[in-house]
């Protein structure tokens, strides 16, 4: 689903859809670039399908500034 370039961007698939067929509407990346979890998802960001996965999505984005700005 997602792809890294030579330049580290981070693309989703256009054929991405999730098990319901929706396509994304956006994703949060995550920064993460290390191994996969057991079911092979390489944990690089976090997909937004619905009103349900923004709101999750905007609670990680969050988190993911403010340990950013911890580590500086």
């Amino acid at each position: 689903m997602f792809k890294r370039d030579s330049g580290l961007q981070l693309y989703v698939r256009a054929d991405h859809r999730n098990p319901e067929g929706q396509a994304p509407l956006c994703y949060v990346a995550t920064g993460y670039q290390g191994d996969p979890a057991p079911n092979g998802e390489p944990h690089q960001g976090y997909m937004v399908y619905n009103e349900s996965d923004l709101r999750w999505a905007r609670r990680l984005n969050f988190h993911l500034r403010r340990l950013q700005a911890r580590a500086k």
